[in-house]
């Protein structure tokens, strides 16, 4: 009595235990008789079948199938399948036209990218230039400048009957 869990211990307590009724019988014998009035499935062909004793001889079959409501079924059939292969061709054909379109497009697109793409690269190479000759403009004036500095120091240091005139820029 020690080692039982508390859920056994609820269970004794309580004292009260549930039990819920079997079905009845009558239910089930209902169902099942209604099983019974559902029709039963026979194939269109029966020679699928592979029980050789149920296959119907061709005799049979020739008195049960009507042949005039299969071939208006088949003649329907090939012309909705006829128009649906003309309707893809039609489809088919537009999206190759779309596609070639699009192509062209494409490529004339592309080839002014590409132009676009030269020139820039041109003004790339000019602007790269003219960056160039700028920076050496500069080293230019700053050279000239720290020349003429020079120059004019030692113009300063010369007697005053032979100094020339100071230079400026």
């Amino acid at each position: 009595m020690g080692n039982e869990s508390s859920s056994e211990r609820k269970v004794k307590e309580t004292g009260v235990v549930v039990v819920t009724s079997k079905k009845d019988k009558s239910q089930e014998d209902q169902h099942i008789a209604q099983l019974s009035y559902c029709p039963t499935f026979r194939p269109l062909l029966e020679s699928s079948l592979n029980i050789p004793e149920s296959r119907p001889l061709t005799s049979e079959l020739v008195g049960s199938f009507d042949q005039k409501s299969c071939l208006q079924l088949c003649v329907h059939l090939q012309n909705h399948l006829q128009e649906c292969s003309e309707t893809v061709k039609v489809k088919q054909f537009r999206l190759a036209t779309q596609i070639k379109e699009v192509d062209r497009v494409a490529s004339a697109v592309m080839q002014k990218l590409t132009e676009r793409q030269r020139a820039f690269a041109k003004h790339a190479e000019h602007a790269r230039k003219i960056d160039d000759i700028s920076n050496s403009l500069k080293r230019l004036r700053i050279n000239l400048s720290h020349t003429l500095d020079l120059a004019n120091e030692l113009n300063m240091l010369l007697p005053e009957d032979r100094r020339l005139i100071t230079f400026k820029i």
